[in-house]
């Protein structure tokens, strides 16, 4: 609703904002002197042969190097599902998942005794 809403205003909207405001009324006039939203993104740019990791990613790297036995970034849950599951819609779900985050997809080889990014296809 809010991007719907941002959209047609032309604005930056939040959640927030449209629960802030009852009103279509006191929406427009919460928004108005807001920066124009950003247009959306349409270019693809290519990446380099060579992705360089971010500053995170770099740490991560680096303790992983110290330590690469170490548990320490994994983070354990169990859920317990109750009723039927319908195993094909989880697989699928799952499947999306991975395909919207590249992070998921992501290794981090050394080449030419630097860490690169290596995002794997789904």
């Amino acid at each position: 609703l809010a991007a719907r809403v941002g959209e047609a205003l032309g604005a930056d909207i939040s959640v927030r904002d449209i629960f802030d405001a009852p009103t279509v009324r006191e929406l427009v006039v919460a928004v108005a002197g807001r920066r124009p939203a950003l247009p959306p993104v349409r270019a693809v740019v290519p990446r380099p042969e060579r992705v360089p990791l971010s500053f995170a990613q770099q740490r991560m790297w680096f303790i992983n190097r110290l330590e690469p036995s170490s548990g320490m970034y994994n983070i354990p849950a169990v859920l317990r599902l109750r009723g039927s599951v319908d195993i094909a819609a989880l697989g699928e779900a799952l499947v999306d998942v991975v395909v919207r985050h590249e992070t998921l997809r992501t290794t981090f080889p050394t080449v030419d005794g630097m860490p690169v990014q290596r995002i794997h296809p789904t």
